[in-house]
């Protein structure tokens, strides 16, 4: 009995303990000034039109502006919403996920694919109807991609809200699923598995096709959306939107298809103040660009020091450079496809910290002078 006694006591310690440490537990959040800030949103997003969502394209708008963001792309199933238009400040984006019998495809623009005939469009047949493609959750447990079919895409879905959460229900970190009622920007926070996998493949598609990089929330508004729509942030350092939803509309769907746009995760704060740009023999560029060698590849963090910081610069997915550094210089001689990634310390749940990806960037892709030639 006082065995028995003993170890309850020990069982209430220990959740007494968790319970102090999440509470007592600070979210390391990034605050630029507004004047910093780039143009930056969410992308996969869901409404009612959805059968999987139940919240309307206004409080998706009005989450999105209590979350200080500044546009949202619907992607609902088999539809299309409305024309873009600003709602709360936040412009609204139309897209539209198709379900093939193959896994499911992102798409923006071009015209839309009706629920009747999406079972017998192939990818080739999307491709001409003048939409971008994007392989949506392409490693998810649920629905994953083919590397076959992710080659028809001219996008990549590394970071996605499905993924997640079908690899979380095999982590140790579905525990802070039971926090998430009392500290849901934390818990939400510690929840994202490890992208390493996702990473390599893509990296290992990008030598096959110059795909680009999408982050996707994947949100259908059953907790938190606020929270939610900041788990995954695109970043767009060349819009300058003139608060024309036609024009903006269109000036978005130009730079996600150069690949001028770059991935952090939002809960972390806001990552505008990292910049980046390619000085080549036709001027300077910036993410996504195609470049004759050499290139003068330049990454800046222009924001407060962030504990943990460092910039990782990567070729063909291999590590070319690494520094702590707030600014990395260096000259891109080699072909290939350069991106960067950047990490940060976040405290863990038994004190200490673990380094964690936040930013993720689309490659510039570098050619050879001789290849040009040829």
């Amino acid at each position: 009995m006082f065995l028995r006694w003993r170890c309850v006591m020990v069982v209430a310690l220990a959740m007494g303990f968790l319970l102090l440490r999440v509470v007592t537990m600070k979210l390391p959040f990034t605050v630029l000034p507004q004047e910093q800030q780039m143009f930056h949103g969410a992308m996969h997003v869901h409404s009612n039109l959805s059968f999987d969502a139940n919240q309307t394209v206004e409080t998706i708008a009005s989450d999105a502006a209590r979350a200080h963001l500044q546009f949202v792309i619907l992607t609902d199933h088999q539809q299309r919403a409305p024309s873009s238009r600003y709602i709360d400040s936040v412009l609204i984006l139309n897209g539209t996920e198709i379900s093939l019998p193959h896994g499911h495809v992102l798409a923006l623009g071009g015209e839309f694919v009706s629920p009747k005939n999406h079972e017998s469009v192939s990818w080739s047949q999307l491709s001409q109807r003048g939409a971008m493609l994007g392989a949506a959750h392409p490693d998810s447990l649920k629905n994953p991609l083919t590397d076959s079919d992710v080659l028809h895409a001219d996008a990549y879905e590394l970071l996605s809200g499905s993924s997640d959460f079908y690899r979380l229900l095999r982590s140790y970190r579905m525990g802070w699923l039971l926090f998430f009622p009392l500290r849901p920007a934390l818990a939400l926070s510690h929840l994202y598995p490890s992208r390493a996998l996702a990473v390599e493949r893509y990296d290992q598609l990008l030598s096959l096709r110059p795909l680009r990089l999408w982050c996707g929330v994947d949100d259908h508004g059953r907790v938190h959306t606020a929270h939610r729509l900041r788990t995954y942030v695109t970043y767009l350092p060349t819009m300058m939107p003139e608060n024309n939803a036609e024009h903006d509309a269109e000036q978005i769907d130009e730079r996600l298809k150069k690949g001028e746009s770059f991935c952090a995760l939002g809960l972390y704060g806001d990552a505008s103040a990292l910049s980046i740009t390619a000085k080549s023999g036709r001027g300077i560029d910036t993410l996504g660009a195609e470049l004759e060698a050499p290139v003068e590849y330049k990454a800046r963090w222009n924001g407060p020091r962030i504990a943990g910081h460092r910039f990782l610069l990567y070729r063909n997915g291999e590590l070319l450079q690494e520094t702590t550094s707030t600014h990395l210089e260096v000259t891109l001689s080699e072909p290939g496809a350069y991106r960067l990634e950047a990490a940060r310390d976040v405290p863990t749940l038994w004190f200490g910290t673990h380094s964690v990806r936040w930013i993720y960037t689309n490659p510039i892709f570098v050619r050879s002078a001789f290849a040009q030639q040829e």
